[in-house]
């Protein structure tokens, strides 16, 4: 691997000790902290929990938040005094913010901005929104439009004529992003076309179990581990119920190939969606009823959409241009320097 990295990257081998998950977690965070030290890095720039870093870049947002969205998501109450590795992050999430411990935290979205100013007033001034970019030249209408393109050439595998509506849903986590709300919207629409895409699912036997016996098992087709591009492109309809996503990717790759997404206000990215063209947004992941509705409303008189109606689409998030993201971030960088 050391032959992959860039010129002047190097690896650090950092040991991780422990005998219960949150044992090892708490080793892993001293550790790397530890390493940077002695290594006298200049800025350290981190993803994931610890107790000291520069720029926190945090992309699952508020732990707290996400906690109490799983828990909702099965149906449980929110745990009130969390244990093992949930209250090691929580608390070293609480140093990062309350004290010192970060200089600088970009929040993915304007949400969860929001949720961080609220849980932690006093770091306020040190939180800035970068949103998730999008390569806007891989992901583009075209793999859908033009022959030989990825998403066509997916419909073909899956044996879905253009002339029937293909629903996505991506995601690793089926029930925090409303895979069982999904699929009794879809039983209830029985008499509509439309095939349904899962994919990405990390243990997809339970979910095809519950397919099964909805009878929806006919129209549905399984990818463990899809090509993106042509996934957003095979799509006519990307549908992501969520209970909580601080700033999905798979949103933003459809709505710049041209799908529309109905997802809810529960998600990061839901902020992109600005017009009936570019999809819906639900105020409750739980309404299976208005989730059916909001379905059904863009099966009936289904027609491929033009190139025209597909670039309208588009349009909503040329701003999130990957090359902006990363300027940003770069700027960011820059200015914790200087």
């Amino acid at each position: 691997m050391e032959s992959e990295l860039p010129e002047r990257a190097s690896w650090v081998r950092v040991e991780q000790r422990g005998m219960t998950r949150a044992q090892r977690e708490a080793s892993l965070a001293r550790e790397l902290v530890g390493a940077a030290k002695a290594a006298k890095i200049e800025l350290t720039i981190g993803t994931r929990h610890l107790s000291e870093v520069d720029l926190y870049w945090p992309h699952g947002g508020s732990y707290a938040a996400s906690l109490r969205a799983r828990r909702e998501s099965r149906r449980r109450k929110p745990e009130a005094n969390p244990r093992g590795r949930h209250r090691l992050f929580l608390e070293l999430e609480r140093e990062l913010f309350t004290g010192a411990g970060a200089r600088r935290i970009v929040c993915v979205s304007e949400m969860v901005r929001r949720e961080f100013a609220l849980a932690y007033p006093g770091c306020e001034n040190r939180l800035v929104t970068i949103h998730n970019g999008v390569d806007l030249d891989r992901f583009h209408p075209r793999e859908r439009l033009e022959e030989g393109g990825r998403g066509g050439e997916l419909r073909q595998r899956l044996g879905v004529p253009s002339e029937r509506p293909l629903i996505l849903f991506s995601a690793r986590e089926p029930r925090l992003k409303g895979l069982p709300q999904l699929l009794s919207a879809l039983t209830e629409l029985h008499s509509r076309e439309f095939h349904l895409l899962v994919a990405g699912v990390r243990r997809p036997a339970a979910i095809e179990k519950r397919v099964d016996s909805s009878g929806l098992r006919p129209r549905t087709s399984f990818l463990a581990n899809g090509d993106p591009i042509a996934l957003s492109a095979a799509a006519d309809l990307c549908v992501l119920p969520t209970f909580r996503d601080s700033s999905s990717l798979v949103t933003l790759e459809c709505l710049a190939s041209g799908t529309p997404v109905i997802t809810t206000d529960r998600a990061g990215a839901a902020c992109w969606i600005r017009d009936r063209a570019s999809g819906e947004v639900l105020a409750d992941p739980s309404n299976v009823e208005r989730l059916r509705a909001a379905i059904e409303e863009r099966l009936a008189g289904f027609a491929p959409a033009s190139a025209e109606e597909r670039e309208r689409v588009r349009e909503c998030v040329l701003e999130c241009d990957r090359e902006r993201w990363l300027d940003a971030l770069v700027l960011e960088v820059a200015r914790l320097r200087g």
